[in-house]
């Protein structure tokens, strides 16, 4: 039988950035604790069809992409955005993205 396990502490954290900085990001995830690191590409992640959410995200049809996904304590998430924002220049136009989504129930 699964078990579930209510959790106030962990964060889903999702950075989008090129494909080139796959590896410097994924040991700078795990130096920080990260964990379940899943690693995607992806194709045309920005069509037309999705405007309204190209245009909220600042997103640009690209196919040199990668999507990180891990989680990570919430208390050391503020930092890690502050990190990847400095390092992988992700405050400059079509650079890429990252957040994080509170995890409330995990099961397994």
């Amino acid at each position: 039988m699964n078990e579930k396990v209510v959790v106030n502490e962990i964060v889903l954290l999702t950075v989008i950035v090129e494909k080139t900085h796959k590896d410097n990001l994924i040991a700078l995830l795990s130096e920080a604790g990260g964990q379940l690191i899943n690693t995607m590409y992806g194709k045309d992640l920005a069509k037309e069809e999705t405007g309204y959410l190209r245009a909220a995200l600042g997103l640009v049809s690209k196919e040199n992409r990668v999507v990180v996904t891990c989680l990570l304590p919430s208390e050391e998430s503020a930092l890690m955005i502050e990190t990847l924002i400095e390092k992988f220049e992700l405050d400059k136009p079509d650079a890429g993205a990252a957040f994080t989504v509170p995890v409330e129930t995990l099961s397994f």
